[in-house]
């Protein structure tokens, strides 16, 4: 019997391992230094990169969770969504249908969350861009947001908290986006005559009509 066909005592065959399957998001690569990093310490260290000390971008949800005391924040003026007067087009795509993308792939409304909530045990407003919808630009809905976060601090006193991450204007409302600039500007100047104070919050980036405007005109 030629050596090749003889049986091997002793010998058996070992069933194939099966592959573990790893989650989608548990690890991340940093676009600065290239590292790949555990989510869990990413989410410990703040979102920073323990290897270059880079900031991850990211969404509001994330930047209530540092500010806000634990299960303090309450939403408000939810469900504004912004329309299309001027039939907005670039090459040939509407914008009304980069809206519904930005709604779907985002989970907002648009790109600004506000509400109330408390920071250390005392009440606040706030409003958190999100540059994840449409690189954070400014709008109709992101101004009279912002600009109704600013009136709900009037009428409670509470102090008022935006943080900042946007492109600057949206370019597809044309002349109603930098309307924006000049109403929230004027409604936080009411702010300072009654002496509450207004926090800016600048992350990366905060350019174009949102750096001339509210941004820019924060107590601290």
């Amino acid at each position: 019997m030629s050596w090749l066909q003889r049986d091997k005592k002793g010998l058996k065959n070992q069933p194939r391992l099966a592959r573990k399957e790893i989650p989608d998001g548990l690890w991340m690569k940093c676009p600065s230094c290239g590292e790949i990093l555990f989510r869990q310490e990413l989410e410990k260290s703040l979102w920073v990169c323990s290897h270059c000390q880079n900031h991850f971008r990211v969404g509001a949800e994330v930047y209530l969770g540092f500010m806000l005391d634990e299960g303090s924040f309450r939403e408000t003026h939810v469900g504004l969504t912004s329309l299309d007067p001027l039939e907005f087009k670039v090459g040939g795509e509407a914008y009304a249908d980069k809206l519904k993308e930005a709604q779907a792939r985002s989970g907002l409304d648009d790109a600004v969350v506000t509400g109330v909530g408390s920071v250390g045990g005392h009440a606040v407003t706030v409003a958190v861009m999100d540059f994840r919808f449409m690189g954070g630009s400014m709008g109709s809905v992101v101004g009279e947001k912002i600009a109704r976060a600013i009136g709900d601090s009037l009428a409670s006193g509470r102090p008022l908290i935006i943080v900042s991450q946007s492109g600057g204007a949206r370019m597809q409302e044309s002349i109603l986006s930098l309307m924006q600039m000049a109403k929230t500007s004027a409604l936080l100047g009411r702010l300072r005559e009654k002496r509450i104070p207004f926090i800016s919050i600048l992350t990366h980036p905060t350019t174009g009509g949102v750096t001339a405007s509210f941004a820019m005109l924060g107590d601290l």
